[in-house]
């Protein structure tokens, strides 16, 4: 089951946009520090194969970063398997290590590790670290064969974005080098079904920023 629940997260965002990963603007003045701490998956791009199933199965993301030196992280993801009208909790440990010094806001990670697949870049592309921070991965599977691609907006809260925020942000992109995401096809994830109470349906008491 957990193997199960694992594979349908990775595809639930893949998408082959491209027929290499791209050139990912780097952010020298990117802080770990600052990024640590618990994000909530507002929105995720839409990608088209394999959004139905995640959208159907899917729900309440999160992900706590903890800062472990060298600009690196250790990582807890936690989301609810949606089956039926139940919701089965389920979570996973993963590293994110630090490519180098001069890209410090690159990541290779082994997400899904027990899978026979290459370890996964993983990009901060933009982040004002108090509120949101867009993140990208890509993996290469070898010559000839198409990436697999996935992106999220995440936020420091389940609300998300008001509507002139997100706005003024995704139209933003293309002006911090980042031309290779179309930001109209992210989605927002409802957070309307999730709780501390194993997944039971409550009211969101925090404000969209």
């Amino acid at each position: 089951m957990a193997l199960h629940l694992q594979v349908l997260f990775l595809l639930g965002t893949a998408s082959l946009l491209h027929a290499a990963c791209p050139l990912v603007p780097v952010r020298a003045d990117f802080d770990p520090s600052k990024f640590a701490g618990k994000w909530y998956q507002v929105e995720r791009l839409e990608t088209g194969w394999g959004s139905t199933i995640y959208d159907q199965t899917t729900r309440c993301f999160e992900i706590k970063f903890t800062e472990v030196g060298n600009g690196s992280f250790s990582a807890v993801s936690a989301w609810k398997f949606q089956l039926g009208r139940y919701f089965l909790p389920t979570s996973m440990d993963s590293n994110f290590n630090r490519i180098s010094t001069d890209f410090p806001n690159y990541f290779r990670t082994g997400m899904i590790p027990w899978l026979p697949l290459p370890s996964t870049t993983f990009y901060v592309l933009k982040t004002d670290y108090v509120r949101y921070a867009i993140v990208y991965s890509c993996t290469d599977l070898g010559i000839g064969l198409y990436p697999v691609e996935m992106s999220w907006i995440i936020h420091r809260k389940k609300a998300g974005f008001t509507v002139r925020r997100r706005k003024t942000i995704l139209e933003g992109l293309p002006d911090n080098g980042i031309t290779f995401i179309d930001a109209t096809k992210y989605k927002r994830i409802d957070f309307d079904r999730c709780s501390d109470d194993n997944g039971q349906s409550g009211n969101l008491t925090t404000m969209a920023t």
